[in-house]
């Protein structure tokens, strides 16, 4: 119900064994903007987004 701790959501425009609707309501539940990549699915996410995916994971252990 409550979570005290930032909050990230990243998701895959493709997906279709989670759907983006999921992120979308995930975000709205905690107040935040969700990230969703537009390439790769829920398989391929990691392989197309690589980059801004580990980028994202260094910001939030950064400020943790």
């Amino acid at each position: 119900a409550r979570v005290d701790a930032p909050v990230h959501v990243l998701h895959a425009a493709h997906d279709n064994i989670v759907f983006p609707d999921h992120a979308d309501r995930l975000a709205r539940w905690a107040g935040v903007e969700p990230e969703i990549f537009r390439r790769g699915d829920h398989n391929s996410m990691w392989t197309w987004n690589a980059g801004r995916l580990l980028d994202r994971i260094r910001s939030v252990m950064k400020d943790a």
